[in-house]
């Protein structure tokens, strides 16, 4: 039936049927992020910062052995969470799930491609100025949860100002490059993540006997 010979009254109860659905996407919890995976990226990032304290005893002068420690590991964490959401998306029969994954990617995606951008930018144009991407990673981290606050459990907006905080605290230490130190990226990346895990188990997780 092509869209001319739909009478008035079809094509508006039609578009309202796709009103309501983009509604319930909007406002139902996101359930994708699953609790064991975002705290294993916790895990890795403390392991990452114990690396760099092993292996980068000045990360000053070695900027790209810093760099891609943590941009390694930033990959490493988002194909976890790809591979997740990914296995969710291709194994569920709803409709609404894989439109709630598709929308949790759009909203999280510009922060991610931001300081990717930023990180080569920086690296090819400004290396004197690496010392800020440890405050900006955290801050459009803290972006990227903002956008997503309302699929998520309220919580989460703590979580949000955390790093927010974090990265505001990492660029004021850049001065003297102690936004370098592998206390700053563990602490912040680790606690926030560990954290986020905890909430997404206890306000998603628990009641629903799934961890996985």
């Amino acid at each position: 039936m092509s869209e001319h010979s739909m009478s008035p009254a079809l094509q508006e109860a039609l578009a309202q049927i796709g009103e309501i659905r983009a509604q319930m996407t909007e406002a139902t919890l996101f359930r994708g992020y699953r609790a064991l995976t975002v705290a294993a990226t916790g895990v890795l990032a403390v392991a990452a910062a114990m690396t760099q304290g092993a292996l980068i005893a000045d990360p000053a002068q070695q900027v790209t052995e810093y760099v891609e420690l943590w941009v390694g590991l930033a990959a490493l964490c988002l194909g976890l969470v790809v591979i997740q959401l990914t296995q969710r998306y291709l194994t569920t029969d709803s409709e609404l799930v894989r439109r709630e994954i598709l929308h949790a990617a759009e909203k999280f995606a510009p922060c991610l491609l931001a300081g990717a951008l930023v990180t080569v930018a920086l690296m090819r144009f400004v290396p004197a100025s690496t010392a800020l991407l440890p405050g900006l990673w955290a801050s459009f981290f803290s972006l990227g949860i903002f956008s997503s606050w309302r699929k998520l459990p309220r919580l989460c907006l703590l979580i949000g100002g955390f790093y927010l905080a974090a990265g505001t605290a990492l660029l004021a230490a850049a001065e003297n490059a102690q936004s370098l130190s592998p206390y700053g990226m563990g602490i912040t990346f680790g606690v926030g993540q560990l954290a986020t895990a905890a909430v997404l188990y206890f306000a998603l997780e628990r009641n629903d006997g799934t961890t996985d």
